[in-house]
């Protein structure tokens, strides 16, 4: 016999040893970017599932978009024409380990950029907090907005909600 239940519920579970946060030290605007991806969403009419974000780490500037599949050429793009085109070339990118933030693409256009992409732990997402936080604000806003679980528009509120942010905020909002 390997143990009752009530001997199994008394034990002492082995702790488990998470290493300590650091504090991420500012630096020039424009040169580091925290990235992430959030979905899948629920959606109709084949619309987009999944919204690319990225932060800006000194001025806390948010640019996202929609997007149907959450690919690292889609990242790719987004990277490019939404980051990249609009504010220039970055030094640092910050993203979780995902394969779709760190696959052969995105890695190519780093080198390119000649940045340096940082992985600091995979699948903790504390270590982007940052584009976390975004993520859970404008799904918060949205849901405000929404009055029937059956309506599914969410993706065009995204745009919205940075456009509230700029209204309110005093900012300019890149699409």
């Amino acid at each position: 016999m390997r143990g009752c239940q009530e001997c199994g519920s008394r034990k002492a579970r082995p702790r488990e040893i998470v290493p300590p946060l650091r504090s991420i030290k500012g630096g020039d605007v424009g040169d580091r970017w925290a990235l992430d991806v959030a979905g899948p969403l629920p959606t109709n009419d084949g619309g987009p599932r999944y919204v690319i974000a990225a932060l800006e780490y000194v001025t806390r500037y948010a640019v996202a978009v929609t997007v149907k599949q959450h690919t690292a050429e889609n990242v790719a793009e987004f990277l490019m024409k939404h980051v990249v085109l609009k504010f220039g070339p970055f030094r640092e990118l910050l993203t979780d380990g995902a394969p779709e933030l760190t696959g052969k693409v995105i890695e190519e256009l780093v080198v390119l950029l000649q940045a340096q992409q940082i992985n600091p732990v995979p699948y903790r997402p504390e270590m982007i907090g940052l584009v976390e936080r975004f993520h859970r604000t404008w799904k918060d806003c949205v849901a405000t907005y929404m009055h029937e679980d059956a309506q599914r528009d969410w993706d065009v509120w995204v745009y919205l909600r940075l456009q509230l942010r700029a209204v309110f905020d005093g900012q300019a909002v890149a699409e």
